[in-house]
């Protein structure tokens, strides 16, 4: 009996089962439960429903009976069926669909019954198409590209920082994003062709400041929540990342190989015997730091120190003094991480890039500076291993004083002064640091709680004696419950 029914949905082409769920079945609940006998042979539908209502003891109105009679004819058997499914059964091939409005069965066109069901929801969109931008590590190194301002003020460097270009950028950007999750939810949820901006009357969407306003029926807005909380907990997955530094003497780094079984790539239960190693050493010789991200964030991780230094003086010849210019050269460790997490949620990729610093010494070396008595003055600078003609200061016929000196043997000093003009010349100490700098570039897939270690021999880092630098990078991707609560 069921498969005859089955077969004639099937061979019209039509939806799935029609009606609405039992939650709004209302005050008609009993009756819609109620198990009756029907048989029908190529009856039409309006009939059809009208016996079935009468048995059931049900209302029926019919806003459009032009509808209910263009939907032809039925042939039904059923033994003890629920009335509700029988009109789900009936309504659903014949392009039709039922309600239930003050106590009263309403049947009319199923786009009809869904536009009349329709209702407003407002969603906040606004983790799923947040950009989170990446910090990138400052150098280490002395070279000329630390030397630049917006190099040395620290991390943060991103494509998305907060310049006026970068702030229509990410606003673009965000844009596209969510015009993106709009699409989604149009192809995604109910009939593509229902929605108004595809020439639809029964849903409708659209966005105001990151909230998405959507008119769709009950049923569809179950399936928009349950999309958007997909996306979000794909989207908002969150990466806890910690590194431990320790500097371990050449004699004991069996000690320390002895917990990772001689691999680089540690699993959950290596890198937790490896930190617990790491952590039971000199604490004066242990640097820890931890950081948390969201997938595919780029962040970073630093364990350094600095020192500071004289690196150039500014002749003031009014206060007969010099003007220092005082820097940082800084040692230890900076560590740039970049994880993602695989598609089977129990790995991570990981980009790394390294940097480790050693300050091999702060050497003094001297600068020139010639000043006159005047504020017409000339300064010059150089390293002080030439000589000074002393001749230099005598004036000439045109009542003028040339300054000439040599600088490594080849480089010339000069400049003018008015007669009568006495110039200083003296040497002034700067600081000159020195470094040894070690970098790490690779990529690598780590279990969800498993490590990396890395690892630096070098004497410059040996404070008291040969040592090796052994770092241990884990991560784990962070559970929903755990940020939640």
């Amino acid at each position: 009996m069921w498969t005859c029914a089955l077969l004639a949905i099937l061979s019209t082409g039509a939806q799935a089962w029609a009606g609405p769920p039992a939650e709004e079945f209302g005050e008609l609940k009993e009756q819609l439960n109620k198990p009756i006998d029907v048989n029908f042979l190529q009856t039409p539908v309006g009939t059809v429903l009208e016996e079935v209502c009468k048995d059931a003891g049900v209302n029926l109105v019919l806003p459009n009976p032009s509808e209910v009679e263009g939907a032809g004819k039925v042939t039904l058997r059923l033994k003890q069926a629920p009335v509700y499914r029988i009109l789900n059964i009936v309504t659903a091939q014949s392009d039709l669909d039922w309600q239930v409005i003050d106590g009263v069965l309403s049947v009319d066109s199923a786009a009809a019954i869904r536009r009349q069901r329709a209702v407003i929801r407002i969603y906040d969109i606004a983790s799923i198409v947040q950009i989170h931008p990446n910090f990138t590590a400052s150098p280490l190194a002395l070279d000329a590209s630390s030397w630049r301002d917006d190099e040395m003020k620290g991390g943060g460097s991103s494509l998305f920082g907060d310049t006026s270009e970068n702030v229509d950028i990410r606003a673009e950007v965000t844009t596209m994003l969510i015009h993106g999750v709009m699409e989604l939810i149009r192809d995604s949820v109910g009939d593509p062709l229902e929605w108004a901006d595809r020439g639809g009357e029964v849903s409708s969407l659209r966005e105001l400041h990151g909230q998405l306003i959507i008119r769709a029926t009950p049923e569809d807005h179950v399936k928009i929540q349950k999309l958007l909380n997909d996306l979000r907990a794909r989207i908002g997955r969150m990466v806890a990342v910690e590194m431990i530094v320790a500097y371990v003497p050449t004699e004991q780094i069996e000690h320390i190989m002895e917990a990772t079984r001689r691999s680089p790539v540690l699993n959950p239960e290596q890198a937790a015997r490896l930190w617990n190693v790491m952590t039971e050493l000199d604490k004066g010789r242990v640097a820890v730091a931890r950081n948390v991200c969201y997938n595919g964030q780029r962040v970073y991780l630093g364990a350094t120190r600095g020192q500071s230094y004289v690196s150039d003086m500014e002749p003031v010849p009014d206060a007969k003094s010099s003007d220092p210019t005082v820097d940082v050269v800084r040692e230890g460790l900076s560590l740039d991480v970049e994880p993602t997490i695989g598609s089977s949620g129990t790995a991570i990729s990981v980009i790394l890039r390294g940097d480790v610093a050693t300050t091999t010494g702060i050497h003094s070396s001297r600068q020139l500076a010639y000043e006159a008595t005047t504020p017409a003055r000339v300064s010059l600078r150089g390293d002080m291993s030439g000589k000074i003609d002393a001749n230099a200061h005598k004036p000439d016929e045109q009542g003028k004083q040339d300054v000439d000196g040599k600088i490594d043997g080849d480089q010339h000093l000069s400049g003018d002064l008015k007669s009568g003009e006495a110039p200083i010349v003296s040497s002034i100490p700067v600081d000159l640091p020195g470094q040894e700098i070690t970098q790490y570039r690779t990529s690598v897939d780590i279990a969800d709680g498993g490590g990396v270690l890395l690892t630096n021999t070098s004497e410059a880092t040996a404070r008291d004696g040969r040592t090796e630098q052994v770092m241990l990078l884990r991560v784990r991707i962070i559970p929903a419950q755990e940020r939640e609560n």
